[in-house]
């Protein structure tokens, strides 16, 4: 694996003409909107409206405009964007690593990982394929899944539908070459309770026999405590995997970019998925997508989550069945 500045100047020095005009196009646009929205803004300031409406209705446009404003990207920039830079980026990590944006993780394989029961939506998209240290199967892609929530009137009408997001964020699975015997959740703890734990459909039906199967443990790490809780089958080789050093890194990269990794690991499958409010893999709404800061920042965002993985394969590995 190259070092950072080897990937930006390859990077750097391949032709990514049509990239820099996209996104000079995306930034034009982004200036058009703005003077409309500020000649709006002109506008409704000089109306005779109470001026405690038209600062809250001001306050609320100007909020509102930012967030559309950090969010829009030209389709055909971001797709520029993912083909010259994030590809790049990825190959780096392994060879055989290739980054395809229309393909998507599936339903029952995002499942299988225990993390949520059912969802009324789902959607993948921007998925990394290929084998991890050129040996083990590996998915990495972004999931949103959704439930839906219905109003009904005293015949049973609807009357109002809407969804919530249950998860929207990054879903990794690697599929290893040695079967642990046992099962692990490593789920974060949600305010005021516990999250949600999901023992899998296909072996265990009914939640007081998972009960029964699985026990809650201590971890060696007071931090990573606060964080989570941890249920197992096998106590002595939770503990062997989880090495002091391996929370400890998931506790750091908490606190660096404040996503609580979660945790699933089933006989010689490892999943994993990262809760994640910004959209991945997309360029900075106003900086050069080949900006050396830009670009830095999803190679070491990348690295950090690859490494958690490597460090999972390494201890599971070194563990003698």
């Amino acid at each position: 694996m190259r070092n950072f500045n080897d990937v930006y100047y390859k990077i750097k020095s391949s032709d990514c003409s049509d990239l820099l005009k996209m996104y000079k196009k995306d930034m034009l646009l982004k200036i058009f909107f703005t003077v409309l929205f500020i000649g709006f803004i002109l506008l409704i300031y000089n109306l005779e409206i109470e001026l405690v409406y038209k600062n809250l209705f001001l306050m609320s446009s100007i909020i509102l405009f930012i967030i559309l404003i950090r969010n829009f990207h030209l389709r055909s920039y971001s797709n520029l964007y993912k083909k010259y830079v994030i590809s790049k980026i990825i190959e780096n990590f392994d060879e055989s690593f290739r980054f395809n944006p229309q393909y998507s993780i599936s339903p029952s394989t995002y499942l299988d990982g225990d993390f949520e029961q059912h969802f009324d939506r789902y959607h993948s998209e921007d998925c990394i394929l290929g084998k991890f240290n050129k040996t083990f199967p590996f998915e990495m892609g972004e999931v949103k899944t959704e439930v839906k929530y219905e109003d009904y009137d005293i015949e049973h009408h609807t009357l109002d539908r809407s969804y919530h997001t249950l998860f929207d964020g990054l879903f990794i699975k690697i599929k290893q070459d040695k079967v642990i015997p046992c099962t692990i959740y490593i789920r974060k703890k949600l305010l005021f309770s516990k999250s949600l734990f999901v023992p899998s459909n296909k072996t265990l039906n009914k939640k007081n026999i998972a009960n029964t199967l699985f026990e809650e443990i201590d971890m060696d790490d007071s931090d990573f405590e606060k964080l989570y809780f941890v249920k197992t089958d096998n106590r002595i080789l939770t503990m062997q995997i989880f090495t002091s050093s391996l929370l400890r890194y998931i506790v750091d990269f908490k606190t660096k970019y404040k996503i609580i990794p979660e945790i699933t690991i089933k006989k010689e499958k490892i999943y994993l998925r990262f809760s994640i409010n910004t959209t991945l893999f997309e360029p900075h709404p106003l900086k050069s997508p080949l900006s050396y800061s830009e670009v830095q920042r999803q190679y070491i965002f990348i690295n950090s989550i690859m490494q958690i993985c490597k460090d999972l394969i390494k201890n599971i590995n070194e563990i003698e069945l």
